[in-house]
């Protein structure tokens, strides 16, 4: 029996390891989507083969964009919401938004943003603190 549960954990802990060149802390890029701003949202999948994670934060290029939150949902299908209500400049990037518990491994990033009537686009890239 407790051979099993070894063999398990072991399996389960080379399934999420970190890519071999990130280290502890290290920030890597969960995803990058090009945004439309006639639209609301849109999704980033990330998946466990990144690894497990314990904030993110995000770059933005092209136009600014007000984002309203990020909905995290993550492997064992738990779910957070993470209010930001704040214009990001292009050219910059938010602060780290620490995920709710230690560490996490996510399986996809919904960004909720406002619209703007005369649209345009920018890009947001997701970056993610490696546990």
């Amino acid at each position: 029996m407790h051979t099993r549960r070894g063999l398990l954990f072991l399996a389960f802990s080379i399934a999420v390891a970190p890519p071999a060149f990130a280290k502890q802390g290290d920030w890597i890029t969960l995803g990058t989507r090009r945004v439309n701003l006639f639209k609301d949202r849109d999704l980033i999948h990330v998946g466990l083969k990144k690894g497990l994670f314990t904030g993110v934060k995000l770059q933005i290029s092209g136009s600014g964009i007000f984002m309203e939150c990020l909905r995290v949902r993550f492997v064992n299908d738990d779910s957070a919401e993470l209010p930001l209500r704040s214009f990001i400049a292009a050219g910059t990037e938010t602060r780290e938004i620490l995920l709710p518990s230690l560490v996490r491994a996510i399986r996809l990033i919904e960004m909720e943003y406002r619209k703007v009537p005369t649209g345009g686009e920018s890009l947001v890239t997701v970056l993610g603190r490696h546990a």
